[in-house]
């Protein structure tokens, strides 16, 4: 009923595996279809639901799900948020390299699905906006599976021996810095610095979910939300 209800903006992606189209409202309907099409669908929905369990921030809300026509409606949020992001990575770039900290940005999403990340647009994006990192290419994901990221950005703050001191997010507010009421990375650097124990090692990363080879776009491991989840990764990090 909802579908037949909303107007429609051009499909987004219309391939063997999918239908996604874009509703004016700001809604995402995705129609599963192929190959284990109700499987896929399934799993979604179970991800999908367990993230909002979760509390995760900018995961697309479930608004409905049709198992009969293997269509899920989600909303839109967190789309965009790595570019809304850059701004403050460049001024966060601008504040660290003068007290001998590197930066390093790795670019992991795979690039069939998401030809804009493909990395000679990535370095051509860098010199465009001046950025003045040094970027990597991991486009078999080896490195953002051994880290664990599961968004982008996702940061990992390591001191002078290689250990990992922080991860997550660079505040609560990626869009509106004037709206952040933490600054978790920041703080960790300045604890980090100063020879301090970081006070809050770890926090779930905000944006947009990094983008796997084969696996469904809004796909995350379902256990990406718990706090626990860098620890597999990390152990006797905290």
């Amino acid at each position: 009923m909802l579908a037949a209800q909303t107007r429609f903006m051009p499909n987004v992606k219309d391939t063997r595996r999918a239908l996604v189209r874009i509703g004016y409202d700001g809604t995402v309907h995705k129609t599963f279809r192929g190959h284990q099409a109700d499987k896929r669908f399934a799993h979604e929905v179970r991800v999908l639901r367990h993230l909002e369990e979760r509390g995760c921030d900018f995961v697309p809300r479930l608004v409905s799900a049709d198992p009969q026509t293997l269509t899920l409606v989600t909303t839109n949020r967190g789309s965009r948020v790595e570019h809304l992001s850059e701004p403050r990575m460049k001024e966060l770039f601008a504040e660290i390299t003068p007290r001998g900290i590197s930066m390093v940005a790795i670019h992991s999403n795979e690039t069939d699905g998401h030809p804009q990340d493909a990395f000679p647009l990535v370095i051509e994006r860098m010199k465009e906006m001046g950025f003045g990192w040094l970027s990597l290419d991991d486009g078999q994901q080896f490195t953002a599976k051994a880290y664990g990221a599961t968004r982008t950005p996702h940061y990992f703050l390591f001191d002078k021996n290689v250990v990992l001191v922080y991860t997550g997010r660079m505040d609560n507010s990626p869009r509106d810095a004037s709206r952040a009421e933490t600054n978790e990375l920041r703080d960790a650097i300045d604890d980090l610095l100063a020879g301090r124990t970081v006070r809050v090692p770890q926090t779930d990363a905000i944006g947009c979910n990094v983008k796997w080879w084969d696996k469904e776009r809004h796909w995350m491991p379902a256990d990406a939300c718990d706090l626990d989840y860098l620890d597999q990764k990390f152990p006797g990090k905290n």
